[in-house]
């Protein structure tokens, strides 16, 4: 060994350096993976079948059990046979279910849903949203009842549906939920409770119906045939149409309108607790003010041979006004004219008279009167102011 170190020593340099050896750094690992997919539409926890949004989609109209999602803007949207399920968007949507066990949601918007025949679930969502039942036999429908109910046209469950239109060829039987609700009624003989709340009820002029407003300030509208109308509780506008209708206002400052402007029926109102407003039309009238203050009105009597209303509030039973037909007049304070040449007379306690348009000739009669000419040239007795 000694000789060995002694030869290489004769070679090589005492101190031999090498070099360090550097390696070039390594780029980091990097993971490739799938392109991130939207998760695909639903609608009523179920995958769309139908995208409104695709300019491509199939139409809905169809024999099978779709699932159709609506666009933003308002929809038309009619399914076919099967158990379809629709989400109508954000628009003011119009929905047609087919003759399956379907479930209809509105989403935003003022939206309308037909459920059609079957057993259907329509939910209305945000806005005033409406089921339409004028193609239905006939209908019972409650508003208040969230469960599935009868309605005569399948077994459907409704929930946040505040507006119905009824049946257009049966009876209909409807009651609100409490809430403003919009009913409309059809030819046939209706009953329809608004319940609490300021409702609108209308009739679909046909058959003898039973319109019942209950507490809040109602607007109710009989049609043709012999209607009942009570607003009952609170200040609400009432009324008739042609027949022989009874209108009650109830507690409240009401407009009680019979309706009696066909000329050949006897129309009943009555006003009720408050300052109530009676409107007494061309046919023969009967008119009770009750309690308060009430004013009847002959504004809307119109005569072409420019003859104007006798009107005497002292009278009781019934009294000839001349072009109004036979009115009975109880518990009223003040009266309105025509806009024709009337004759207005008060009682002995504090009337207020008022002729409107035409030569009218009023007389307070005891009491502090005031008295109101309007145009025209008018002759005032006995009124004070």
């Amino acid at each position: 060994m000694e000789v060995v170190k002694r030869l290489l020593g004769s070679v090589l340099p005492v101190a031999l350096t090498l070099p360090a050896l550097v390696l070039p750094a390594l780029p980091a690992l990097v993971v490739l993976s799938a392109p991130a997919t939207a998760a695909p539409p639903s609608c009523g926890g179920r995958a769309v079948t139908i995208d409104l949004n695709d300019p491509d989609a199939p139409e809905t109209d169809r024999d099978r059990a779709d699932v159709v999602l609506g666009t933003p803007e308002p929809d038309r949207i009619r399914t076919g046979g099967g158990d379809d399920v629709v989400c109508g968007g954000d628009g003011y949507d119009f929905v047609w279910l087919g003759r399956g066990d379907d479930r209809a949601f509105g989403g935003e918007g003022n939206d309308v849903i037909d459920g059609g025949g079957g057993d259907d679930v329509m939910v209305g969502g945000l806005g005033r949203d409406w089921v339409d039942y004028r193609s239905a036999p006939r209908l019972v429908l409650f508003l208040w009842i969230t469960a599935a109910q009868e309605t005569g046209e399948g077994g459907d469950t409704l929930r946040g549906i505040e507006n119905v239109t009824g049946s257009r060829s049966g009876p209909n039987r409807i009651g609100g939920d409490g809430t403003r609700n919009v009913i409309y009624g059809g030819a046939r003989a209706d009953v329809v409770h608004g319940a609490h709340g300021p409702d609108v009820i209308i009739d679909g002029k046909g058959g003898d119906d039973r319109f019942l407003g209950g507490a809040g300030d109602d607007d109710i509208t009989g049609g043709n045939g012999a209607d009942v109308v009570r607003g009952q509780a609170d200040d609400d506008e009432l009324h008739g149409d042609g027949g022989a209708d009874t209108v009650s206002g109830g507690a409240g400052d009401d407009i009680v309108d019979p309706g009696g402007f066909d000329g050949s029926t006897t129309s009943t109102g009555d006003g009720g607790p408050g300052d109530d407003l009676m409107i007494a039309g061309s046919g023969d009238d009967v008119l009770d003010g009750d309690r308060g203050s009430d004013t009847v009105t002959y504004g809307f009597v119109y005569d072409p041979t420019d003859a104007g209303v006798h009107v005497d509030l002292a009278l009781a039973g019934p009294q000839d006004t001349e072009v109004a037909g036979t009115d009975t007049l109880t518990s009223i304070e003040n009266a309105i004219g025509s806009t024709m040449d009337d004759e207005l007379r008060g009682t002995a306690g504090p009337n207020r008279l008022t002729g409107s348009d035409g030569d009218d000739l009023i007389d307070g009669r005891g009491g502090t009167d005031t008295c109101d000419g309007g145009d025209g040239t008018n002759t005032l007795v006995a009124c004070e102011g």
